[in-house]
């Protein structure tokens, strides 16, 4: 039997074609492919698990009803929704690995990065109100919600941030 945390998921045959009895040696080759296979099936269900997990947090910040993104720890876009490409004006494409030193006025740019490193720093959210002159040509101002998001690959921390334009309120 082929099993993945004692449950059974699949069972190996193996027929001879001698009428001899199987050697220890065959037994134990009959095991490691046994183990192999079932090892490679929870790998294959675990990387569809992970996908699955991506698509459904894709399709759900597409449906947020502000910009959406995430930075590395050098500022680098590593994620932005489309409400961000908008906003921007420039595609998500283009986005990534950029910084706001590289898309916005040094003003702008300063004070995103500064409340950035606010939220780096304090490990908790930081919420403020953001000013960023749209596509549009508008000046829109955002009520911004930025926090930490520690990775796991690596000794690193992401910021993440959302932002919900308010200019109609104001």
């Amino acid at each position: 039997p082929m099993k993945i945390n004692s449950n059974v998921v699949g069972v190996l045959n193996v027929e001879s074609q001698n009428q001899n009895a199987f050697t220890e040696n065959d037994e134990r080759l009959a095991g490691t492919v046994v183990d192999l296979v079932g090892n490679a099936l929870q790998r294959l269900r675990h990387e569809r698990a992970a996908k699955e997990s991506e698509q459904y947090f894709a399709l759900f910040m597409q449906h947020l009803p502000g910009i959406a993104w995430i930075k590395d720890d050098r500022g680098r876009y590593v994620f932005a929704n489309a409400r961000a490409e908008e906003a921007f004006g420039i595609s998500l494409s283009q986005l990534a690995g950029k910084t706001d030193d590289e898309l916005f006025t040094a003003e702008t740019a300063a004070l995103f990065k500064d409340n950035d490193a606010r939220a780096l720093k304090s490990g908790s959210e930081v919420q403020t109100i953001e000013v960023l002159k749209h596509n549009d040509g508008l000046v829109h101002h955002s009520i911004v919600s930025k926090f930490s998001l520690p990775s796991s690959l690596r000794d690193s921390l992401f910021v993440g941030g959302v932002a919900i334009d308010i200019t109609e309120h104001k």
